[in-house]
């Protein structure tokens, strides 16, 4: 499955359990850290935004906004 079509499902999808969001942003933030070449203790927060990133959260409240419109 391509990535757009999983941002668009990600509109319709909500997840309720902590444990699996926890998951999604622990393989979010990993890919991050990979990208960015951080070492340790390093800021993934910085590190995102320094790329443009945006949360999990933050993209999917904006695909379903789009979706509602």
């Amino acid at each position: 499955m391509s990535r757009p079509k999983l941002e668009d499902a990600a509109a319709i999808w909500y997840l309720r359990l902590q444990y699996i969001i926890k998951d999604i942003e622990q393989v979010q933030n990993n890919a991050i850290r990979f990208i960015a070449k951080l070492k340790g203790r390093d800021s993934i927060t910085a590190a995102r935004d320094k790329l443009n990133l945006e949360t999990l959260h933050d993209r999917r409240f904006k695909l379903r906004h789009k979706l509602l419109l």
